[in-house]
């Protein structure tokens, strides 16, 4: 069957035989952020590196936790807040421009929905690397104080994670995942 070159993959069975590894390379990389996300915003690369679960925090982006941290001391704390926000509020400008400007123009690509979702899957994966956490002394929560360890924080916050994942990945009905990336 001869396609045009702007009809979409969808429309074009030649055309969506010859991509399909590459839209599951596309789309399983959507999806591996949405999970890194989760993860980075858990901090579980932190945990990982703790308890000397080196390995692991190579397959995360950005590792898995902020990888550089600014560092407050009660006193200065205003002299933090500004190069925090300085550096952070132009990464997640990039984000918010793509995720809302550029919204309508890229879903009128052939697999809209899919370039916008890796897109903006770029665009995290981007604010992940580059991110500075703000570490205030006396204000940031250590769950040791608490009596959680590292490893306790690690194993459960990982499950909990995972479990809700994957059922989150595998509900048929109604599931607004699979609307994500198609």
């Amino acid at each position: 069957q001869n396609c045009s070159r702007i009809e979409p993959f969808a429309a074009c069975p030649a055309m969506l035989g010859f991509a399909q590894p590459f839209l599951w390379l596309v789309d399983l990389y959507i999806s591996f952020l949405l999970l890194a996300v989760v993860l980075f915003s858990a901090k579980v690369g932190q945990d990982a590196l703790e308890i000397g679960f080196h390995r692991t925090r190579s397959f995360l982006p950005a590792q898995g936790h902020p990888n550089q941290v600014l560092v407050c001391d009660d006193q200065i704390i205003f002299q933090c807040i500004l190069p925090y926000f300085a550096w952070n509020l132009p990464l997640a400008a990039i984000f918010i421009v793509q995720h809302s400007v550029l919204k309508r123009p890229l879903q009128r690509f052939g697999s809209g929905r899919r370039v916008y979702s890796f897109t903006s899957a770029l665009c995290l994966h981007l604010f992940m690397a580059f991110y500075k956490d703000l570490d205030v002394e006396g204000l940031s929560l250590d769950l040791a104080h608490l009596g959680i360890s590292s490893w306790r924080h690690f194993s459960a916050s990982s499950a909990v994670i995972l479990v809700s994942f994957v059922a989150f990945a595998a509900h048929r009905n109604g599931s607004w995942f699979r609307a994500i990336l198609f």
